[in-house]
């Protein structure tokens, strides 16, 4: 489990770097477009914006495996290792069930954009927001690495 973790987690910090580039590009091509040629075209803002979404969601999977991602209260502030283990374990339960149900509701909510496109690239919707059900796939399986390998590392500590 932990291999695969590791290769989803490469292959979206790939999404979220390129996205990053892509997204940077595309803003710096609007602002000579704007102020250099006096014709900004619309599709750069598009692009950006798609990028934002791909990098933003691809490097959530990211921060939660190395547990970098915010939360209200971060387990290090425990004193005690027994409360440190429930507060990793509340935070994989809670990504694990809202994960749970937006990949629920992705079939349908993919199938509304399957008859979209985006208005300034033409994209089809469905390739937009694709990100959304495949970085909660991901969070999932990083959340149950997370609690085992944190489980058998508690074991291990006990013996």
């Amino acid at each position: 489990m932990r291999r695969l973790s590791e290769w989803l987690d490469r292959g979206a910090r790939f999404i979220a770097t390129w996205g990053l580039l892509l997204m940077a590009a595309a803003m710096l091509f609007q602002v000579v477009a704007r102020y250099g040629l006096n014709e900004p075209p619309a599709w750069t803002e598009e692009l950006a914006r798609i990028a934002m979404l791909w990098a933003g969601l691809a490097g959530a999977t990211t921060a939660l495996l190395r547990r970098r991602d915010p939360v209200l209260v971060r387990s290090e502030h425990f004193a005690s290792p027994r409360l440190r283990r429930a507060a990793h374990w509340v935070q994989s339960v809670a990504v694990m069930l809202f994960c749970g149900v937006v990949l629920w509701v992705s079939p349908p909510w993919l199938a509304v954009h399957g008859w979209r496109v985006t208005e300034a690239l033409g994209l089809p919707s469905q390739w937009v927001v694709a990100i959304v059900p495949l970085a909660c796939a991901i969070l999932i399986i990083h959340a149950l690495t997370l609690l085992v390998s944190e489980s058998a590392a508690e074991n291990s500590d006990n013996e």
